[in-house]
């Protein structure tokens, strides 16, 4: 498997079967005030476009923080709890981390939508309610829940070249370095 790590932390995901979201708030946005508040209020809100498809999920409660875990904790993401991460029963099927900088934060998490062969030991969404949810649909209902409870004004935009070209800068210079990725 390729390797990336990402800014904000966090364990081991195996991106295959899942869907990956990020959330970016400039400095002063009101709910980037306080960490907790944003991991809450995302999850709050899928839980509740869950709930449209019968999924049973809630937020984890009395876990470890997760900017502390311990040096024998789980290697993957979805082998740890932590507080404010959703389960269905038992089960981790969505986790977060943030990274604060200058006011603006960051928060991007990973939804496990089915389990993976190359992570059998993690069962998805699927696998534990035999309901299947694509992607595409799961983030449309999740983006217009946010947007509608969070009063923003969600637009479809391409990325410019001058992005794309900063974008692939920051790809050949950092995160692809065996120094970034391997560092601890």
């Amino acid at each position: 498997c390729q390797v990336v790590w990402r800014p904000s932390g966090g364990g081991a995901i195996v991106h295959h079967h899942e869907l990956t979201y990020s959330l970016a708030l400039s400095p002063g946005n009101r709910h980037s005030a306080k960490s907790t508040y944003l991991y809450q209020l995302a999850h709050a809100s899928l839980i509740r476009v869950l709930a449209g498809w019968d999924v049973q999920a809630r937020q984890f409660k009395d876990g470890p923080a997760p900017s502390d875990p311990s040096p024998d904790s789980p290697f993957l993401c979805f082998q740890r709890r932590a507080d404010n991460d959703i389960v269905i029963g038992s089960h981790k099927v969505v986790g977060s981390a943030q990274r604060k900088r200058l006011g603006a934060v960051l928060q991007h998490g990973s939804i496990l939508l089915a389990q993976s062969p190359f992570a059998p030991e993690l069962p998805g969404i699927r696998e534990i309610t035999q309901i299947e949810i694509s992607a595409r649909e799961l983030a449309s209902r999740w983006a217009d829940d946010l947007a509608q409870r969070c009063n923003w004004r969600l637009e479809v935009a391409e990325l410019g070249p001058a992005t794309h070209l900063a974008a692939t800068r920051w790809h050949n210079d950092r995160y692809s370095s065996k120094e970034w990725v391997h560092r601890r």
